[in-house]
């Protein structure tokens, strides 16, 4: 099991949304990679946002896999 990159991630969507989603990063890397996830609490770091968002889209492909493996169809 590998963590993913957001980069890998956003290769991961179906075109159209991926060049959307690819653009967005791109334009803001630098902002997500320095800004914290909160101003007090969880991911209260530099770059907290960032590895808020990289977190939970990697969480978010585990569960897609395990729903798959057990026949759900997620028609996405």
């Amino acid at each position: 099991m590998k963590f993913l990159t957001i980069a890998e991630l956003l290769s991961l969507i179906d075109t159209p949304n991926r060049t959307g989603c690819q653009k967005i990063y791109k334009d803001n890397k630098t902002l997500f990679q320095t800004v914290q996830g909160s101003t007090n609490n969880h991911q209260d770091w530099k770059g907290g946002y960032h590895d808020h968002i990289q977190e939970v889209m990697n969480i978010g492909k585990k569960l897609f896999e395990l729903y798959t493996s057990f026949g759900r169809d997620l028609p996405f």
